[in-house]
């Protein structure tokens, strides 16, 4: 088998038993995964499990399934308009808090863009000071 394929199988593996709860993962968490193209497979390998117990239910199927067609178009339509504007980039990093380039800087700025996507920062002076604090840990 080629490598990808067996890559594919064992993150379908790892991941069959992880639908229950999408809805309380973290937005970033819960996006990566759901846009991840492994997903449709892994909902359809959700459906040949749960179709073979005994008794059958297929609830959890159906539900993840319109969870899924749901934040598709969700997706979709903010693809059309776009992802937000990032609230800080490099150079704001660097000139306002002196953080230099490296590993460092990508860490806090995908911190950043996660609490912005949760909706728990909406401004430059709150993601700066998440700068702030992530760079005091």
């Amino acid at each position: 088998m080629a490598r990808t394929e067996i890559e594919t199988i064992a993150w379908l593996v790892d991941h069959h038993m992880d639908l229950k709860g999408l809805d309380t993962l973290r937005e970033a968490k819960r996006r990566a995964y759901l846009l991840d193209p492994r997903f449709k497979w892994l909902l359809e390998l959700h459906h040949a499990d749960a179709a073979g117990t005994i008794p059958r239910d297929l609830s959890l199927y159906r539900e993840v399934k319109t969870f899924y067609k749901k934040y598709l178009a969700l997706w979709r339509t903010e693809q059309k308009v776009g992802p937000p504007a990032a609230l800080l980039s490099g150079h704001d990093l660097r000139d306002e808090l002196g953080v230099a380039e490296g590993p460092e800087m990508g860490k806090i700025l995908a911190k950043i863009q996660e609490a912005q996507l949760e909706h728990q920062i909406s401004n430059r002076t709150e993601a700066l000071e998440l700068a702030r604090t992530l760079l005091k840990r």
